[in-house]
């Protein structure tokens, strides 16, 4: 071991590994998102790992997971955005109109409705976004 003071973290180990257990941790290195160094340090500090029985999750599609939850949140908020324009619309072309008005109001309900649902799915995708990136699907 190497010990250089003026570093953050000044200890330094090395180990040697076959030339199949290189491809396993590679891939999974590659997988997680995270550095080398990241990925080594959180399964080494995994307290699972004094007790014999660590296990090691590599979610192969995280990245391109969390990827397409970003581009569904966005989908959303266009979807909710245009619903909002829509009930201006309606409010703009039957306010004066007292027959309409009771049918364009039954509409506005259900597009607040369907508003309410889509924010709920944003949320919802935001939070699994959140999980992804912090299980380390980064990329």
């Amino acid at each position: 071991m190497k010990k250089d003071i003026y570093r953050a973290r000044p200890y330094e180990y090395r180990f040697c590994v076959s030339e199949e257990e290189k491809k396993v941790i590679d891939k999974n290195i590659e997988l997680s998102g995270l550095t080398k160094r990241e990925y080594l340090c959180v399964k080494a500090m995994d307290k699972s790992a004094h007790s014999g029985n660590t296990k090691v999750i590599v979610v192969e599609q995280a990245p391109q997971i969390r990827r397409d939850l970003i581009k569904i949140g966005t989908n959303m908020n266009q979807g909710a955005k245009a619903l909002n324009e829509i009930k201006l619309i309606y409010r703009n072309a039957f306010a004066n109109n007292e027959n309409m008005w009771e049918v364009v109001l039954f509409q506005m309900e259900h597009i607040d409705d369907a508003i309410e649902l889509l924010l709920d799915s944003r949320e919802k995708c935001c939070a699994a976004v959140k999980v992804i990136t912090d299980l380390g699907g980064k990329r």
